[in-house]
């Protein structure tokens, strides 16, 4: 039985905040640039226009100040939500939203918005960078309520989605914060990944090789807010393909918790991947792999879905979810491509500044443990994986070692992973502290600004 840990957080009130309008008749980019300009750490602004808008050029919010992006009355509780206001990205919209977060500001929010676009911006819809915990400590930023509707992103499978989270270069701390209640309809459909999470500061040096090495130089921290937390999600691709729903690389951390996710079409063949794990093996073009998380309480479906989950390094706890199809190849995936076939290892790269131990193509098990394989972390100490109750029409589902190469020497069950709870296993407060902010109609002040 897993207990779920409940703590009351106090979320401070931006004493004197004000609401900037804008509309009801011009929602440009320019004119909500204005707008943010306008706005000081703490407030809101609120788009009231409603049919639609074209953002010809990014929408950004500086790390100066930490602001509520809305559109009044967009929603997507209950689902299907209400969508007074489409906005379409265009050419020189890339990313359409770049939201960056820095230390000792407000948490900025962007809600109630209805995104597509008619071209393919390699940045996609909402780009959020930077570092802050915010003024509780449990979260910087919350995208939540939105419409993501049939947008494309291009680079086929970069490092970008349609939602991207990125731990800025240089950053000190970590980035932390929720994406809520959003639906995601055949987004980043050219062959690229919808939520993207990377963390790219360095520890023990500076370049690629050595980003994302302050998360491994850090503990992983199970049922604590340190994590990107993907919740309340409906993700699903029914007309147009995505390779992984969630992806991550670079040390990145997430929870993802009471999604459903859905994938009912093919690439030319290929199905998707929807839970993604990118390990350590693009060193040096790249950097360290995923650090790990938790997958818990998902729903999972789709006849083009090819495996649920897909782990190719960190520390992982899954348990709680639910399959409702079967895969068109396995449930959850476990896998180490510099001990798998030539195909696999020959992606990676044949040196490693970041890591004296590194070692590439092996076809023995006389380099085991590597770093940051399932069951151990950077600095070579075991950090087990666990896996429990994981069903599929009441059966347990157990993870599956890839059996190319030698990888089903390296990973091995009771020993890099084990199909049992996690002893001492507590999940973070749900739902996330920050999806308490739930007014989405902001209050009227004589202090407001209107802009036309």
């Amino acid at each position: 039985m897993i207990l779920l840990f409940v703590a009351v957080v106090l979320l401070p009130v931006q004493v004197g905040a004000a609401t900037i309008t804008v509309g009801p008749s011009d929602c440009s980019s320019s004119t909500v640039n204005s707008a943010i300009t306008t706005a000081g750490n703490g407030d809101t602004v609120n788009l009231t226009c409603t049919g639609s808008a074209t953002w010809s050029s990014t929408v950004t919010i500086p790390n100066t100040k930490g602001i509520t992006l809305q559109v009044q009355g967009g929603t997507y509780t209950p689902p299907p939500g209400t969508w007074p206001l489409l906005i379409t990205c265009a050419t020189g919209a890339n990313p359409c939203l770049q939201v960056n977060i820095a230390n000792g500001r407000s948490v900025t929010r962007v809600t109630g918005f209805h995104f597509t676009d008619n071209f393919a911006p390699s940045n996609g819809a909402v780009f959020v960078q930077g570092q802050g915990l915010g003024p509780s400590g449990v979260g910087s930023f919350r995208v939540d309520n939105n419409f993501f509707d049939t947008f494309q992103v291009g680079d086929n499978a970069d490092l970008q989605g349609t939602v991207t989270v990125w731990t800025a270069n240089g950053s000190t701390n970590a980035l932390t914060g929720v994406i809520d209640h959003n639906h995601f309809l055949d987004a980043s459909y050219l062959d690229s990944y919808v939520i993207q999470i990377n963390d790219q500061s360095e520890v023990g040096g500076s370049g690629i090789p050595y980003r994302g090495g302050r998360a491994w130089a850090n503990a992983l921290g199970w049922g604590t807010s340190d994590f990107i937390f993907i919740e309340d999600n409906l993700i699903e691709q029914q007309a147009h393909y995505a390779r992984h729903l969630i992806a991550a690389i670079q040390g990145a951390k997430y929870v993802s918790r009471y999604n459903t996710f859905t994938s009912n079409i093919a690439n030319s063949g290929v199905q998707a991947e929807l839970n993604e794990a990118h390990g350590y093996c693009f060193c040096t073009n790249i950097g360290h792999g995923t650090r790990g998380g938790e997958i818990y309480q998902n729903t999972y479906g789709g006849t083009q879905a090819g495996i649920f989950m897909n782990l190719r390094g960190g520390t992982w706890a899954v348990h709680d979810n639910t399959f409702t199809s079967t895969p068109g190849g396995t449930y959850i995936f476990l896998r180490e491509y510099r001990a798998g076939s030539s195909a696999m290892y020959n992606q990676c790269t044949a040196t490693c500044p970041s890591d004296n131990t590194w070692f590439n193509g092996a076809t023995d098990a006389s380099h085991y443990p590597m770093h940051e394989q399932i069951g151990y972390n950077h600095l070579n100490q075991v950090e087990p994986s666990y896996f429990w109750n994981n069903l599929r029409s009441g059966v347990n589902q157990v993870p599956t070692v890839d059996s190319a190469g030698v990888q089903q020497q390296y990973i091995q069950v009771n020993r890099d992973y084990y199909t049992s709870e996690a002893p001492g296993y507590m999940p973070y407060t749900y739902p996330h502290p920050l999806t308490r902010i739930t007014d989405n109609t902001p209050p009227s002040a004589p202090q407001n600004l209107r802009i036309q």
